[in-house]
């Protein structure tokens, strides 16, 4: 069989929604961003604004951002795997220029997602040819991975070394990872207070080196991440993309669940804390750890799963033409969101951080209008760049050292596409942190 020669997809050949998808993210992690960097005031229209950001922004955003990474690597999969010898060498290269992107970026401005995303890709070759119901086990198995590896690692324990050791140990690991991240505060603070710059990125070093050696922490951070890029494996495999209205059932059934169970997390589970009648000795050790994580919900039932909502009113409106192309603006964005999210982050850290200009922490008010003035200037600087240029700056770097030549980067064209009606295309994506202070940086 002949191979097809490896080359990046053409404008022509996007699939518009998901750069739609790409620049909704972008702007609710650019209100995150600019949020963790405000004083958190609960007075008034402060507190209004405060609420609503950790109702319905915080952490929705960055778990959209990691399905996107998913769906990207499953649509080059399917455009390249099954014609190309070389699709795992260029893969693996691909996330190998990630994770530099990602190293310099933690280092120089404090952010560590693009690390995170880079890892993760990893783990998704070696499962690129399972059965469809194989992956969502392995989904389910990792989204619910802290209580899943807890209650196992605990029965474990009970059955070898008795349950008084087993609690003994599973107490003193709970107290080392509250350990670790108050340390990790302390030093993100001190890398924010400090007005040298060298310091700061020594600091930052310090604590990237210091998050690899906790192994524990590491496999129940990164497993958690990985079960995001299930997802977006799973939703190419659905056709939800490619085929939304004949998906729109299951598009919908989504949407509730993830409205359900952000109610359910928001409003149900932070009131079922278990009696002490259900803590040891009274119970079995492994019962009641069991019972501990019963009453959360197995951790199945979580806030991050309202995006299922938002990128299902997203994807309703491509079926409605006149409604969608009014979201081209997002479009624009998300097209260069790597770009975008270098910027936003390199522009906050210059902002709040004292070797820069080290402002004060704002009022979360005016944090929320600082973003989406933000986002408004990343747009305009997109659709400008666009018309010019085929790939965003940091896109085109990241292509042409993928396939290890220079892509063209001019734009023949006269004006960006407002089609819709367009092929899927691989994706770049734009991985944003999440999480309070001690997530983030």
């Amino acid at each position: 069989m002949a191979t097809v020669a490896a080359k990046p997809v053409q404008a022509s050949e996007r699939l518009q929604v998901i750069d739609v998808l790409r620049g909704f993210a972008l702007i609710g992690m650019i209100v995150v961003h600019f949020y963790y960097e405000s004083n958190y005031s609960v007075a008034g229209i402060n507190g209004v604004v405060s609420k609503g950001i950790e109702l319905f922004v915080d952490s929705r955003f960055y778990t959209l951002f990691a399905i996107l990474f998913g769906v990207g690597f499953a649509l080059q999969l399917k455009k390249s795997g099954n014609t190309e010898r070389s699709f795992v060498s260029r893969y693996l290269r691909r996330l190998l220029i990630l994770f530099a992107f990602g190293i310099i970026i933690e280092i120089a401005v404090g952010y560590n997602i693009l690390v995170r995303y880079a890892l993760c890709g990893v783990p998704l070759l070696l499962i690129m040819k399972w059965p469809t119901k194989a992956v969502i086990a392995l989904a389910l198995v990792c989204a619910m991975i802290v209580p899943v590896y807890k209650t196992t690692l605990g029965t474990v324990n009970s059955i070898v070394s008795g349950q008084e050791s087993a609690k003994l140990y599973n107490d003193q690991q709970r107290g080392k990872m509250q350990n670790f991240w108050k340390e990790n505060h302390v030093r993100i603070a001190q890398a924010s207070s400090t007005t040298s710059y060298t310091t700061a990125m020594s600091i930052r070093t310090e604590s990237f080196i210091k998050f690899f050696s906790d192994r524990e922490r590491l496999l129940l951070d990164y497993t958690w991440t990985f079960s995001l890029f299930l997802i977006g494996l799973l939703s190419v495999r659905a056709g939800v993309f490619e085929h939304i209205r004949q998906r729109r059932k299951l598009i919908t059934g989504f949407m509730v669940f993830g409205l359900l169970s952000w109610m359910v997390a928001t409003w149900l589970l932070p009131f079922l804390e278990p009696s002490t009648e259900y803590q040891y000795p009274n119970v079995s050790y492994p019962t009641e750890l069991l019972i501990s994580y019963l009453n959360y919900g197995f951790m199945f039932f979580r806030m991050e799963w309202l995006t299922f909502a938002y990128a299902g009113v997203i994807l309703m409106l491509s079926m409605r033409p006149n409604l969608f192309k009014r979201l081209i603006y997002f479009s624009w964005a998300g097209r260069m969101a790597l770009t975008n999210y270098i910027i936003q982050v390199a522009l906050v850290s210059l902002l709040f951080n004292n070797y820069a200009f080290g402002f004060a922490d704002i009022e979360p008010v005016f944090a929320l209008v600082y973003a989406l003035l933000l986002f408004t200037g990343m747009v305009i600087f997109s659709r400008w760049w666009l018309s010019r240029y085929r790939f965003g700056p940091v896109e085109w770097l990241w292509r042409s050292a993928t396939y290890l030549r220079l892509q063209p980067l001019q734009n023949d064209a006269t004006r960006v596409s407002d089609h819709v009606d367009i092929l899927p295309e691989p994706i770049e994506i734009a991985p944003v942190a999440s999480g309070k202070a001690s997530t983030t940086k």
